[in-house]
């Protein structure tokens, strides 16, 4: 298991408090006199300004080696990776990766935010004290490939890995340092299970009653030591978003309507007029469907024109209209209440795949789920009492879920494996239930009147896949003391999810001293975005509460009793289920 990394944590509102003396941001309004006008050019120079001064007044001899005095616009050891906007908070994050020899260190990560003027918000991360590390390799990259064929029981020649695998900085548990080869998307699995582990044997829902080429055809990630070729650790690569495919260009969008799964809906559309027909594409949204007819999704491909009609109307094909709807609800609620341009931030197009069969799981033309794979989102369907099929392309919660671990991707990315990967698990969940009931029951509806069920009847014996308000329907845990320790479903991803499930159960129904809600359904959606965005690779159930204090300092910044109350209600939800912030 990966090691603890150095953690930088600090905010404006509470100077000192982490270990951090950086009183000297504490200026009055709009004030940037405490900063010099080189280092304002832009939020990067600006950012790397304030983390120098940061690391020169941390106590740790290890933090502040890492500053640059001789030029504070530096901070040699770190890339930059991105800048985001959060509107809603009226901040950026500025986000940066360790380098060590120009070798990105595993798990890193540190996420400054800046208020209007360029002044200092908060400060969050995980740094590494590696000085003695060197970046020289024994082995070469096809001889660590050998040594994944040996641990997974494959030919090397078998392993399909066309990339060269980046050398990346991993410290183990016992804080030994690591230079290791980092494998991407091996299609092979482990053919023995780590030690220490105990396989608990028990079945788990993931995503539907049938399996999935996540399940049947896995790809894992590995990390090989580039000195002895030792696996020193591996994750799940799934699920995971590709990169996007280019639909065809967009025309003016017109208004169509059909039948879905469960009602009429209206929705926008393309009209192609080399073909006189109108395709079920939005091109606001870049959303578009299409439908295999029942091919196996190991042999299918996506069809070259989304699904058509020569009126605009489709009141026969209740699987398009329902996926087509759904997947707009979902990009409305990230566009609308989070800001957010899409899956990856960028408008990238939402691809969406009706009358799905896998043969590897069950015979045609049932396959009893819905699955982010290849960059589309693929939807099965079942048939009912009287033998009719429907699509799994209904199911808004499960859309939302599966789209999540897009955005999941392309923020945190979060390691599939363990807590990390039941914390991945979890924040699918928590937006599958939210973005549900957002269009359910109503925007900013009352949670206590929510249905908490994720895939319902979609589990065994008739049950939901998992329950926010009470896991124990599933039979899964809802505290910490009852965490699984298991080598099965890259560690209990689905079933020690549970835990945090029920802990934003608790946020979402928290009430204040005089019984009302604490918070809005969509305050606490933007608390669990805005944290998403901010957390680490390997973060876990602790390191998200932490995030989510952080994130609450900032949009309560202005009145000090107030968030003093919000955060003792964030903590005591977490504390419910046994999650303490810990040691930062």
């Amino acid at each position: 298991m990966p090691g603890i990394l150095l953690p930088i944590h600090y905010h404006r509102s509470n100077p000192g408090a982490y270990s951090v003396d950086a009183t000297f941001v504490r200026t009055p309004p709009g004030s940037i006199l405490s900063v010099p006008a080189s280092a304002l050019t832009t939020a990067v120079s600006a950012a790397r300004y304030h983390l120098n001064r940061i690391f020169e007044q941390d106590r740790r001899p290890d933090v502040r080696g890492l500053a640059a005095p001789e030029d504070p616009g530096v901070v040699p050891s770190l890339q930059f990776v991105a800048v985001h906007p959060e509107p809603k908070t009226e901040t950026r994050t500025v986000h940066f990766v360790q380098m060590q020899s120009s070798i990105p260190v595993f798990g890193s990560k540190v996420v400054v935010e800046l208020g209007p003027n360029q002044e200092l918000v908060s400060v969050n991360g995980e740094l590494g004290d590696l000085s003695d590390s060197t970046p020289f390799t024994d082995l070469s990259a096809a001889q660590a490939l050998e040594k994944i064929a040996q641990f997974t029981g494959r030919k090397a020649d078998a392993l399909g890995t066309s990339e060269a695998p980046p050398l990346n900085f991993y410290k183990d548990d016992d804080g030994t340092w690591r230079l290791v080869y980092l494998f991407r998307r091996v299609p092979a699995a482990p053919s023995k299970p780590d030690s220490g582990t105990v396989d608990s044997g028990a079945a788990h829902s993931g995503h539907g009653l049938a399996l999935s080429p996540r399940e049947l055809q896995p790809q894992f990630d590995y990390l090989v030591d580039a000195h002895d070729g030792e696996i020193v650790f591996y994750y799940s690569s799934d699920p995971m978003m590709a990169p996007p495919q280019i639909l065809a260009s967009p025309a003016s969008p017109v208004r169509g309507e059909g039948l879905g799964e469960d009602e009429s809906r209206s929705f926008f559309l393309c009209r192609q007029s080399e073909k006189g027909s109108f395709e079920m594409f939005d091109p606001i949204r870049m959303i578009a469907i299409y439908d295999v007819q029942l091919d196996d999704l190991s042999r299918a491909k996506q069809p070259k024109y989304p699904v058509s009609s020569s009126t605009g109307s489709f009141a026969g094909n209740k699987a398009a209209v329902s996926a087509h709807v759904n997947l707009r609800h979902v990009w409305d609620f990230y566009n609308s209440v989070l800001a957010r341009d899409g899956i990856d931030g960028k408008r990238m197009p939402l691809i969406g795949i009706i009358n799905c069969t896998y043969s590897l799981s069950e015979p045609a033309p049932v396959w009893r789920n819905a699955v982010w794979y290849k960059n589309c989102l693929w939807f099965g369907q079942a048939k009912d009492e009287s033998g009719v099929l429907h699509s799994f392309s209904r199911h808004l919660d499960v859309i939302a879920h599966e789209l999540t671990h897009g955005v999941t991707e392309y923020t945190c990315n979060l390691v599939y494996r363990e807590e990390s990967g039941a914390l991945n698990e979890s924040l699918s969940d928590i937006f599958g239930i939210v973005v549900k009931n957002w269009h359910e029951i109503g925007p900013d509806s009352d949670p206590r009147t929510w249905d908490w069920k994720i895939g319902s009847g979609l589990g065994a014996n008739g049950v939901p896949l998992r329950d926010l308000s009470d896991p124990a329907i599933t039979g899964d845990p809802a505290h910490m003391d009852r965490y699984v320790i298991t080598q099965s479903d890259n560690g209990g991803v689905h079933t020690n999810s549970n835990i945090h499930n029920k802990a934003a159960y608790n946020l979402l129904t928290a009430q204040d001293a005089q019984g009302g809600l604490a918070f809005r359904p969509s305050e606490v959606a933007l608390f669990y975005y805005l944290s998403m965005i901010r957390l680490s690779r390997l973060a876990g159930f602790s390191k998200m509460l932490a995030m989510l204090k952080l994130v609450a300092t900032t949009y309560f910044d202005g009145n000090s009793a107030e968030r003093r109350d919000k955060l003792a209600l964030i903590e005591r939800s977490y504390q419910q289920v046994g999650i303490e912030e810990g040691q930062l």
